[in-house]
C-alpha cells in the first residue's frame, strides 16, 4: 500500500483534519503463523486483470513539525530510518497515553511533518484529540520508551529496536525493519519541546 496526503494542515496549525489518498498495488500471501518475511510478494502489476484499489480518507490528526535540522535531505524516494523510528514511537506512545486499541491511531511522514491520526472509518474516533490535550505526556513517554528498552544492549548495539520500544503494530512499508533506535533516541532526548 502506498499513502499519500493530498491534505495537510496550515502553517501554525497543530490539530485539525488531513486527507490521505492510498493506493494497494499487491499483496501478501503465506502462513499467518510465519513471519511476514516468508510470505509470497504478489505485485498486481504481473497479474492479468489486476485493478489498483485506491481511495481518499479524511481524518482528525495532530501535526508534529520536526526541527529543520532534523529533516532530512531528499532521500530520493527512500525512506529515512531515524523519520520512520520517530514515526514509530510518536504512534506507540501516543497508543499508550491515549489508552486506545493499536489500530486505532497511526502516523504518516510528509515534508517535515508527522502526521498522528485517527485510523477509523470516519476519522474521527477521539484518539487524536486526546494526543493533542497530551502532547507532552506523549513526549515524555517516547523518551521513556526508548530509555528504559536496554534491547539495543542485550542484542547489537545497530539494534533498531524491538517490540517493546520501537516496532509498530499498525501498518508498516519495512515490516518493523531498517528502524534506528539509537537516532531516534538522540532526537528526542535533544528536545526540550517541540509542536
Amino acid at each position: 500500500m502506498v499513502a499519500r496526503l493530498t491534505k495537510q494542515l496550515e502553517p501554525g496549525v497543530k490539530y485539525g483534519v488531513i486527507e490521505l489518498y492510498r493506493i494497494i498495488t499487491g499483496y501478501y500471501k503465506g502462513d499467518y503463523n510465519k513471519q511476514k518475511e516468508e510470505w509470497e510478494k504478489h505485485d498486481g502489476s504481473e497479474e492479468k486483470d489486476w485493478k489498483n484499489l485506491e481511495w481518499s480518507s479524511t481524518h482528525m490528526a495532530r501535526k508534529i513539525e520536526l526541527p529543520s535540522q532534523f529533516i532530512p535531505e531528499d532521500l530520493q524516494g527512500k525512506e529515512d530510518p531515524r523519520i520512520h523510528t520517530i514515526a514509530h514511537v510518536f504512534a506507540n506512545a501516543a497508543k499508550i497515553v491515549a489508552k486506545c486499541e493499536a489500530a486505532d491511531i497511526e502516523a504518516h511522514y510528509a515534508h517535515g511533518t508527522i502526521y498522528l491520526y485517527d485510523n477509523t472509518n470516519d476519522g474521527a474516533n477521539g484518539v487524536s484529540q486526546m494526543i493533542d490535550e497530551k502532547y507532552d505526556q506523549i513526549l515524555e513517554t517516547c523518551k521513556k520508551l526508548l530509555d528504559d528498552c536496554d534491547c539495543d544492549k542485550r542484542k547489537k548495539p545497530e539494534s533498531g529496536g524491538c517490540p517493546k520500544c520501537t516496532f509498530t503494530t499498525g501498518f508498516c512499508s519495512t515490516n518493523n525493519q531498517h528502524l534506528d533506535k539509537k537516532r531516534a533516541r538522540e532526537f528526542f532526548n535533544s528536545l526540550e519541546n517541540i509542536s
